[in-house]
């Protein structure tokens, strides 16, 4: 059972604040994830962001659901309040912070936007962690706010050479930690391919790829569906399924139909992936950048072998050749080499999924996100400590 706020247990539970200016994307997740597991392993969980249609894609219902309290901030963006009222804006939102974290007192503050750091540096501000999620923010104003935390988690290699770097944050206040997928990726196959293909409208006997992710610039969907057209032009018959929802939709549905595939490609919108993950044969992601990109590790978790561009977490997920295949960001001759060998030989498709499934399911786990998490946590804290009031 989760210990509420208001359980006899609360004087003896660690508690944690998750901060976010946004909830969008893989980071939505990821705190989703990383709270219900740390919730499992008794702590209290509450996260704070600005959960605003124009801030957020994800619902606060979707934490409620999962026993953790939630906390609106009005946390303003420049590129959104362009208007005279932003000194107020950023004002209001730190007296709303600062009356959040004062009773009670959380042990942590696990900051996931870097936008929110500045208003963690008030004085006696509980001790702050900070996940980067994605690359960049390496200028002189953003590396001033990395002073904060007194801990910046890396959630690929690539990012935690940038925070060494372009960033220069002293290596012992860095500590890497990959992304962990929901068990339910782990469970058995929810059918056969072929009951599975028949009843999600799929062909039967086309090589089937899946792609997973928001319709936005970043994912580079139009590179796969050139690269279909391309393959299907010389006879390979490719099936696509683009699993998301997000502002270029329509634009790539327009791509489609300008490139005659539209027989070939289906939309699904936002829905449950696992069953096209179970009705596929690979996974391609054409990312142009990423931070880890959960979706990777979820369609390996299903014993899918990745095709995907060599973006941030992608030598931590992937070894070229024996998990899955890489290849160049907008190469669109690599991409389609890597769909061809896998398309023509499934003895070597198989057999990368199920190296990709195996290293998926010892290294990418939730519970392994969550106790390397609570390690970094209670460095910052004697075990001895509560500051409930």
């Amino acid at each position: 059972m989760i210990p509420s706020r208001n359980s006899a247990i609360w004087d003896s539970t660690h508690s944690v604040l998750m901060l976010s200016q946004r909830m969008v994307g893989g980071a939505s997740e990821h705190i989703k994830v990383l709270g219900r597991e740390l919730q499992r392993k008794g702590w209290l969980v509450s996260v704070a962001a600005n959960w605003s249609p124009e801030f957020s894609t994800v619902s606060r219902d979707v934490f409620e659901t999962l026993g953790m309290t939630t906390h609106q901030i009005d946390f303003p963006s420049p590129r959104i309040n362009k208007n005279s009222r932003i000194a107020g804006d950023v004002a209001r939102a730190g007296h709303s912070l600062l009356r959040l974290v004062q009773s009670p007192r959380p042990d942590v503050v696990h900051a996931h936007w870097r936008s929110v750091l500045p208003y963690c540096a008030f004085p006696h501000f509980p001790p702050v962690v900070f996940t980067k999620h994605y690359p960049g923010a390496t200028d002189w104003m953003s590396n001033l706010t990395y002073k904060i935390p007194r801990r910046m988690i890396a959630i690929s290699s690539e990012l935690e050479q940038e925070m060494l770097t372009e960033s220069r944050v002293s290596p012992n206040r860095i500590r890497r930690i990959n992304h962990g997928v929901d068990e339910k990726y782990a469970e058995p196959p929810t059918g056969t391919t072929e009951e599975l293909r028949r009843s999600l409208g799929l062909p039967r006997s086309d090589f089937v790829l899946v792609s997973v992710g928001r319709l936005v610039h970043q994912k580079n969907h139009s590179l796969t569906l050139e690269a279909v057209r391309r393959l299907r032009d010389e006879g390979l018959r490719l099936h696509l399924v683009i699993v998301g929802d997000g502002p270029l939709a329509g634009e790539l549905r327009q791509q489609t139909a300008q490139l005659r595939l539209s027989e070939h490609v289906t939309f699904t919108g936002d829905v449950e992936p696992v069953p096209y993950f179970d009705s596929a044969d690979a996974f391609v992601l054409s990312s142009l950048f990423e931070g880890f990109a959960l979706a990777v590790v979820e369609a390996m978790m299903r014993g899918l072998p990745p095709i995907r561009t060599q973006t941030e977490g992608a030598v931590d997920q992937i070894e070229s050749g024996v998990s899955g295949l890489l290849f160049a960001p907008g190469d669109l001759i690599g991409l389609m080499d890597s769909v061809r060998l896998l398309a023509s030989d499934p003895c070597l498709c198989k057999r990368m999924g199920d190296v990709a499934r195996e290293r998926s399911r010892t290294t990418f786990t939730s519970t392994r996100m969550a106790k390397k998490t609570e390690i970094v946590y209670r460095e910052l804290f004697p075990t001895h400590v509560s500051h409930r009031s």
